[in-house]
């Protein structure tokens, strides 16, 4: 598959979780930039909510690295109105979810808002997602293994309106 310009990555569970150090490694065989904006502490279970009445503060961590003091939703907002408003990204992954997010867990997952509020965007987007994931690297091999692949089938699928996976 060809490379992608830039993908976006977030995700809920903070800017130092092992889910979004292995999406990056993901990320980078996908796209020729990828640039994170991840919430600044955990925001698990915070649905599609946004911070309002609040200044919400952000900084670069290093270069396409963004931290934000809101939630992963405030995060993609951040991005896609701020960083990326005249280069909006080709794809938006969010994850990898150390939890599995799935029946009812979706509907308040901050995992699958940040996907969601990209697809709202028109642009592709997919929440990723693992049972079992913790803060160990080696939790994460069945990501590992097989992330790119399942990406890049879910790209290869044309649909008419941007995508929005959960997975």
């Amino acid at each position: 598959m060809k490379k992608l310009n830039n993908i976006l990555i977030s995700n809920d569970d903070g800017f130092e979780a092992v889910g979004l150090k292995v999406l990056l490694k993901i990320a980078e065989q996908l796209a020729n930039n990828v640039i994170i904006v991840s919430p600044q502490k955990n925001q698990s279970a915070k649905s599609k909510s946004i911070t309002i009445k609040e200044n919400i503060n952000f900084r670069e961590i290093s270069k396409n690295f963004w931290v934000v003091d809101g939630t992963p939703t405030d995060c993609i907002i951040f991005a896609l109105n701020h960083l990326l408003k005249k280069d909006k990204p080709d794809l938006i992954l969010s994850g990898i979810n150390a939890g599995s997010n799935i029946g009812d867990e979706v509907s308040y997952s901050g995992t699958v808002a940040a996907a969601w509020e990209g697809a709202v965007r028109k642009i592709d987007s997919i929440a990723l997602s693992q049972y079992g994931g913790d803060n160990k690297i080696n939790s994460y091999k069945c990501s590992q293994a097989k992330g790119y692949d399942i990406i890049n089938y879910l790209l290869k699928i044309k649909l008419k309106t941007p995508k929005f996976y959960n997975v």
